[in-house]
């Protein structure tokens, strides 16, 4: 048996669902993930922090990064084949993520960081509070 390749989020058509789950049953999504934006930090955190936030950019292939002191705590940005043309929409707007999560009758959702979960790993703790406060003020 031949299995397809299955495509990118962004090309893939979310069918009408015919089944749906029994009464009372919650429906959550247990690791989703929602690409930051360039600045999320830098109005989010008290000035005295805020020329040493991270700095995330795409880079001219579409590439996803994060910087922090000028230096990528990840591996070479998230892979070309990631850009906006294919992934779905939802991927970086709420209102389309809403709309995705209504037609798979997905109720609630987790959502984890992208690009930004190394800030945990920061040695300096009072920025690394900052930085969570200003991300959960975007999320």
């Amino acid at each position: 048996m031949k299995m397809e390749p299955i495509p990118f989020p962004g090309e893939r058509q979310i069918p009408p669902i015919t089944w749906r789950p029994p009464a009372g049953t919650r429906v959550i999504s247990a690791d989703d993930h929602y690409q930051e934006p360039a600045g999320l930090f830098e109005d989010r955190v008290p000035a005295k922090y805020r020329d040493r936030v991270p700095k995330l950019f795409r880079d001219e292939d579409g590439r996803f990064h994060m910087t922090i002191d000028g230096v990528s705590p990840s591996s070479g940005g998230i892979a070309k084949s990631y850009n906006k043309a294919k992934q779905r929409q939802g991927d970086w707007d709420l209102q389309a993520r809403l709309r995705d999560m209504d037609a798979e009758l997905i109720e609630k959702s987790v959502v984890f960081p992208q690009k930004t979960m190394p800030i945990l790993g920061l040695p300096d703790k009072d920025l690394v509070f900052v930085l969570c406060d200003a991300y959960n003020e975007w999320m």
